[in-house]
């Protein structure tokens, strides 16, 4: 068994540019592989290109160009893609290098020679655009793609089949007693409905000019898909028994979106058996990224560029702001709207402003630097340690967005903390052991919390810890030291300026201009004014009583778009422990507010009379993130 951590992402199709959607599996994998190299783990993170296929060849002959040339152009934008948003993967694989085409031939020849490969006639539905074939009973009337205008061909030539079928019991019971083998569990739930329905065996050739040739058949190439996805098992030389591959397979995680989970689900696993290879440990899969609850489409205008979000916001605030939306596994919206909103309130004021006003206040006062507190606040000592240790938990859980909202949990609490002593009042009442004490506490912490950050704020993270520890190493090797007595409070730069936005503050003064004017009673409404309302069912992850209001309680919401925070007037009828795990109707496009000093995001719905209130609930139970209507 491997002793590193191994992550993957699939490899991108080079038919298109880099999006929001490829870009987030890439960072999922660039986290995780940050943390692990953390925690002092050999790591490797692969990604790459997949550059055969009949659309690649026609793409091609439409530019003009050779196929050779399109790929070229095609993967260094993925490879340019990736270095602009400061990923970093260890290995790029391409398809059409040589290394890839060796294996994918010897791996092929041995299903061969075990009988696993056959000559079979293929008759079909075949969709050129996503490489697939669909059954008859699949393909409407009309002969175009499930869910999708695009025309289908019909297709009969003979093909070499691999024999999947023979491998349906195999592949269940690997399920059966791998519970973490596909995460998260509904996702498990849905391939096990596949398999329930029987598998067919796959053809894994076809009789076009641009692919990976079959030795043994002159007139055919591999099919795109069976031989793309042995390019996991290219990056760590799989069959050479050398160091990458005894130390990295099986892979820990392979990222991939749910709308390929039937190949990476069924046809992967099912080669890697029929090769004796030993499957890997997980596949983690996410949901699309959408807007204003569409899919991202150039016909529609609402594609995302991730390049362009990450220029005007920071690539940090783009990765954050993602993890922070989008609870994987669940579809999320997500545009510049929303970052622009998670970058002031958070990136900005949270963590932004938590650092400046306390490190003007304790240079301005202590200008002779800070000294170990005599007596350490030992509440907060044990908050960081509680916070390490649940946070470590959430990661080696593939929990990403709990792990960040641990870590932010953090940060609101240490404001809360500067807000509580009020350094500024130290200083001006002349407290300086009380004021070293707080501004030493409160830096040290961010320093603490600033390691944990690094897989989420690689940059950000890089910048506070060469200021605070002169070291901009993010190890676990630091993370127990403390600010070295006399540390002398360098001047740190603005983490995240201020970003003036006049088209969104146009955007809000015009909403609310529309909300104000609208009548108030009981005035009859469109269907479409109601549609207007977005509300879905959420689950209540944690409540807490809000500090400066008693009927108050704060609330944190699991929903599709990621961790949201609702403040809500219920603390008269719930006690917070009463809540946690139900399920709630949340409005989820309200305009966020402060309420008594905590941004509330949306709100649940309840029915009430002047004595009673009941939160609006459920008579079954449905999925987290159903839409209500």
């Amino acid at each position: 068994m491997s002793q590193g951590f191994y992550v993957t992402t699939p490899i991108y199709y080079v038919n298109g540019d880099p999006h929001i959607g490829t870009a987030f599996s890439t960072m999922i994998a660039d986290t995780l592989a940050r943390h692990h190299r953390m925690l002092g783990k050999p790591t490797r993170f692969t990604t790459g290109t997949d550059e055969h296929s009949q659309k690649v060849e026609d793409m091609a002959k439409e530019r003009g160009i050779s196929v050779m040339k399109h790929v070229d152009e095609y993967s260094a934008r993925f490879q340019k893609a990736w270095e602009t948003l400061g990923l970093a993967p260890d290995d790029f694989v391409r398809t059409t290098e040589e290394r890839h085409k060796k294996l994918v031939v010897a791996l092929f020849t041995r299903l061969k020679e075990k009988g696993d490969i056959y000559l079979g006639k293929y008759r079909g539905w075949y969709c050129k655009y996503d490489e697939t074939f669909y059954p008859e009973n699949k393909v409407d009337i009309e002969r175009t793609k499930p869910g999708h205008p695009r025309p289908l061909q019909f297709v009969e030539e003979d093909n070499w089949f691999f024999r999947l079928s023979s491998y349906t019991d195999k592949i269940r019971n690997y399920y059966e007693t791998h519970p973490e083998f596909v995460l998260p569990r509904f996702r498990r739930n849905e391939v096990l409905s596949m398999l329930e329905q029987g598998l067919d065996d796959i053809s894994v050739s076809r009789k076009i000019n641009w692919g990976i040739p079959i030795p043994w058949d002159s007139d055919q190439v591999f099919y795109v898909w069976v031989e793309a996805l042995m390019n996991y098992l290219t990056s760590i030389e799989y069959g050479e028994k050398g160091e990458l591959e005894t130390t990295f397979w099986p892979a820990s995680v392979q990222i991939l979106a749910k709308d390929i989970l039937r190949f990476h689900g069924i046809i992967w696993p099912a080669l890697l058996l029929a090769l004796e290879i030993p499957l890997p440990k997980t596949l983690l899969t996410h949901g699309y990224i959408l807007v204003d609850g569409q899919k991202m489409s150039k016909s529609l205008g609402n594609v995302q560029d991730p390049m362009d979000l990450a220029s005007r916001f920071s690539r940090d605030a783009l990765r954050f702001s993602l993890f922070r939306e989008i609870s994987l596994g669940q579809d999320g919206s997500f545009d510049d709207r929303i970052l622009y909103r998670r970058y002031t309130t958070e990136l900005s004021n949270d963590l932004g402003n938590l650092v400046q006003r306390i490190a003007v206040i304790g240079r301005k006062n202590l200008p002779d630097g800070l000294k170990i507190p005599v007596q350490r606040d030992q509440e907060l000592a044990r908050e960081l340690t509680e916070l390490s240790e649940k946070h470590l938990k959430l990661m080696e859980e593939l929990h990403l967005n709990q792990a960040l909202d641990v870590l932010w949990s953090m940060i609101v609490k240490l404001n809360q903390t500067v807000d509580a002593k009020k350094p500024w009042a130290l200083a001006k009442e002349e407290k300086p052991d009380a004021l070293n004490d707080c501004v030493y506490e409160i830096l040290d912490s961010v320093r603490f919390v600033a390691h944990l950050l690094a897989p989420f704020l690689p940059d950000t993270s890089e910048v506070l810890l060469t200021y605070l520890q002169g070291d901009k190493t993010a190890s676990f090797a630091f993370i127990r030291t403390n600010l070295p007595n006399g540390f002398l409070i360098p001047q740190i730069p603005i983490l995240f300026p201020r970003i003036e936005d006049p088209a969104k503050a146009e955007e809000i003064a015009k909403r609310s201009k529309v909300q104000s004017s609208k009548k108030k009673g009981p005035e009859l409404i469109e269907i479409t004014d109601f549609d207007r309302i977005r509300m879905e069912i959420a689950t209540i992850h944690e409540a807490r009583a809000h500090p400066d209001a008693s009927k108050l309680l704060v609330l944190s919401l699991s929903t599709s778009q990621g961790r949201k925070q609702v403040v809500s007037g219920i603390a008269e009828h719930y006690k917070p422990e009463e809540l946690v795990g139900k399920n709630v109707v949340f409005v989820r496009n309200l305009k966020p507010v402060e309420l008594r000093g905590i941004l509330s995001e949306g709100m649940i719905l309840a029915a009430s009379n002047r004595k009673e209130l009941s939160l609006i609930g459920l008579d079954k139970p449905v999925l987290e993130g159903s839409r209500v209507s």
